[in-house]
């Protein structure tokens, strides 16, 4: 049973202000960083990620052997929608990720640390989601697969959850094993690239501090720390509302505010009314949490924007992405990807498939514009 609702909202707002300050302080949240991660030529983005899908998935795991009963009754509402449905809006959510430099959840921070943007790309946002819900019906109409949840066992229940008897061994068993390869993995990133060189080519000049060792003061924390804050984010969210760390959900909760009902329209119906209260205090709190850490450590506005139509407009593609998807980066890439949902298996190869080929198609078509001037 979820907490009462004023505990459910503080928990939210202690939970949104540490997303924030992660993110600021892991440097994901600028637009280059996102961009030179989608062209790999910075890793900051990959390592965080990484981090906070292992941290996720030992949380989970964690949640699965002392609160069974409620860990199944929260995995049974992880995404299911059809594998090509959710392939698609990935790709898109890519797209956009890479066109405006953020993600669902990156923006939050964008607005916090003050990047010049962020507010572009938030709007673009909200509109990608309201257009969502406003289409949602149709889209369901014309492409019968896209408005029906894939009902069947998932990928990996169907392969990697197979034991020698033909039972599915307990979660953990595979979560666990899965947590230390995505560990083992960031120390290897970390070995090839280490993080100090690369937070400190893209710190605002005079802001050189670096460490955990500087706590707030700190201009940049090792990114691996802040993927790991995030991804343990899911055992209060488990635990205390009985839901799992998302970003593109919020969106959709504050365009609900405004949009009337739509007959068909899930994402509307299931986004009103005082249950959905901690995704505005988490939004909020998360928006707080990054200007505070960059207050503390001297970066408020020193972070360079992107165009803000190219902002909107990747706004706009990547939370449309998203819904179509049923989840984000955070829903999908963090959380069930570490529930073993198929639709997430899918859904994070298509997500950053869909960012590299933007990434490198807009690099060409810059560099091109360029020669010919």
């Amino acid at each position: 049973m979820a907490a009462p609702l004023p505990a459910q909202v503080a928990v939210a707002a202690a939970c949104g202000l540490v997303f924030g300050v992660a993110f600021d302080k892991s440097r994901v949240f600028q637009p280059d960083v996102i961009i030179d991660q989608m062209l790999m030529q910075r890793f900051i983005m990959l390592k965080m990620f990484v981090a906070a899908l292992g941290a996720s998935a030992a949380a989970s795991a964690t949640v699965s052997l002392v609160a069974p009963v409620r860990f199944a009754a929260t995995r049974a509402q992880a995404c299911r929608k059809r594998l090509p449905v959710a392939a698609l809006g990935a790709g898109l959510l890519g797209l956009g990720m890479a066109l405006g430099g953020a993600c669902p959840g990156m923006v939050l921070a964008q607005v916090g640390a003050g990047v010049a943007s962020a507010r572009a790309t938030l709007l673009g946002g909200l509109a990608g989601a309201a257009t969502h819900a406003v289409l949602q019906p149709t889209l369901a109409r014309v492409w019968p697969a896209y408005g029906q949840p894939n009902a069947a066992p998932t990928f990996v229940e169907q392969v990697l959850l197979k034991g020698d008897n033909g039972k599915p061994p307990a979660y953990a068993a595979v979560a666990l094993p899965l947590a230390a390869v995505c560990f083992a993995a960031c120390l290897g990133l970390e070995a090839l690239v280490p993080w100090k060189g690369e937070a400190a080519a893209v710190l605002p000049i005079g802001t050189a501090r670096l460490g955990l060792a500087h706590g707030l003061g700190a201009a940049a924390w090792p990114p691996q720390v802040g993927g790991a804050l995030i991804g343990a984010l899911q055992l209060p969210l488990w635990l205390l509302l009985g839901n799992t760390l998302g970003s593109s959900a919020a969106y959709v909760t504050a365009v609900a505010c405004v949009l009337p009902d739509r007959p068909g329209c899930t994402d509307l119906a299931c986004k009103r009314g005082p249950a959905n209260l901690w995704q505005v205090a988490f939004v909020t709190a998360g928006i707080a949490g990054a200007a505070l850490s960059a207050h503390a450590s001297g970066t408020a506005g020193a972070v360079p924007g992107i165009n803000q139509l190219k902002g909107f407009a990747g706004g706009f593609a990547m939370l449309f992405g998203a819904r179509v998807a049923g989840g984000c980066t955070s829903g999908h890439g963090i959380s069930g990807f570490a529930l073993l949902s198929a639709a997430s298996v899918v859904a994070v190869p298509a997500m950053f498939g869909g960012g590299i080929a933007t990434a490198v198609a807009v690099r060409a078509a810059t560099s091109l514009l360029g020669r010919r001037r």
